[in-house]
C-alpha cells in the first residue's frame, strides 16, 4: 500500500484529480468517451429532469465524490414525476443523474443482475505512449453493482486478446475461485470480451488527454455500440489486480519509480 501510494502520488497530480475524483468533472472532461446523457439533478430545472427520464425506465443517481458503489442508486423511474426525482436527490444528496446503461447481450448473459465493467490500468510515458498494465473485469452476482467490495467477481483480461484467462475471484479470500458464474452458470475462463480492441483505444485516448494525471484505473462498459467510460480512478490500487492475476504485480510498476 504505501508503495502504491507513492507512485500514485509521482505521477498524479493533486492540482487535477477532481478530473477523477469528481465525478460531475469526469464527464465533463471526458465527455465525448462518456457518450451518455447526464445533469446535476441539483441545480437543473424540472424540465431538465422530465427530459432525460422521459424515454428512460431506470435512472442511475450518483452521489460525484461516492466511491465502492455505495453511493450508485439504481431507480425505475416509470412511475416517478421530475418533482419527486429532484426532491429525492436533494433529501439523499444526490448530485449526478445519468442515464441507464444496456450492455452489451453477451456481457448481460454472463453476469445479468449488474452492470459489468472493465478495469483496465494505464500508464502515460514520458514520450507520450501509453502502456497498459493490465485489465480485469468485474462482475456482480447478487448485487446490482460489480464492485469488488461489494460482493462482486472478477477476472483477469488478457490484454492482447481480451479473453478472461483465469477463474474468477471474491474479495473474500475464503471463497472458492468461482469456475461458473455463480449466477448465469456460464464458464468464466475463455470468455471474450467484445469491443476489446476498441476498450484499449479508447483507454489510450482517454490517459493522452490530460496529462496531467499519468496513471489511471478506467472504468469501461461496454454497450451494443461499443465501449464507453464509466469512471476513472487516480487510487486505483493493486489489490484487486494482483488477486485476479494470482500473484505479486510490484515488479510492473516498480520501473517506474527508479
Amino acid at each position: 500500500m504505501s508503495f502504491m501510494y507513492e507512485y500514485e502520488k509521482k505521477y498524479n497530480s493533486n492540482k487535477y484529480v477532481d478530473y477523477l475524483n469528481d465525478k460531475l468533472v469526469f464527464n465533463e472532461k471526458y465527455s465525448e468517451f462518456v457518450k451518455r446523457r447526464w445533469i446535476n439533478p441539483q441545480k437543473v430545472s424540472l424540465g431538465e429532469i422530465e427530459d432525460i427520464i422521459k424515454d428512460q425506465t431506470k435512472i442511475v443517481l450518483k452521489r460525484s465524490k461516492g466511491s465502492t458503489g455505495k453511493d450508485v442508486l439504481i431507480l425505475d423511474v416509470n412511475n416517478m414525476s421530475g418533482r419527486e426525482l429532484k426532491e429525492l436527490c436533494l433529501r439523499e444528496k444526490y448530485n449526478l443523474m445519468e442515464e441507464y446503461v444496456q450492455q452489451n447481450i453477451e456481457l448481460q448473459g454472463l453476469s445479468p443482475n449488474s452492470l459489468n465493467t472493465c478495469r483496465i490500468m494505464t500508464h502515460l510515458n514520458e514520450d507520450g505512449t501509453v502502456t497498459i498494465l493490465g485489465a480485469l473485469l468485474r462482475m456482480g452476482t447478487s448485487q446490482n453493482v460489480d464492485n469488488f467490495s461489494q460482493g462482486g467477481i472478477a477476472a483477469q483480461i488478457d490484454i492482447h486478446s481480451g479473453v478472461l484467462c483465469r477463474d474468477a475471484v471474491s474479495f473474500d479470500i475464503n471463497q472458492p475461485i468461482h469456475i461458473k458464474h455463480p449466477v448465469s452458470q456460464m464458464d468464466i475462463k475463455g470468455f471474450k470480451m467484445p469491443y476489446w480492441n476498441e476498450c484499449i483505444a479508447m483507454v489510450k485516448a482517454a490517459a493522452s488527454k490530460y496529462p496531467y494525471n499519468k496513471t489511471v484505473g478506467w472504468d469501461v462498459a461496454v454497450r451494443g455500440d461499443g465501449p464507453i467510460l464509466i469512471e476513472g480512478n487516480h487510487n486505483w490500487g493493486a489489490r484487486v489486480w494482483q488477486m485476479c492475476e494470482g500473484k505479486g504485480m510490484k515488479a510492473v510498476l516498480s520501473k517506474y519509480m527508479i
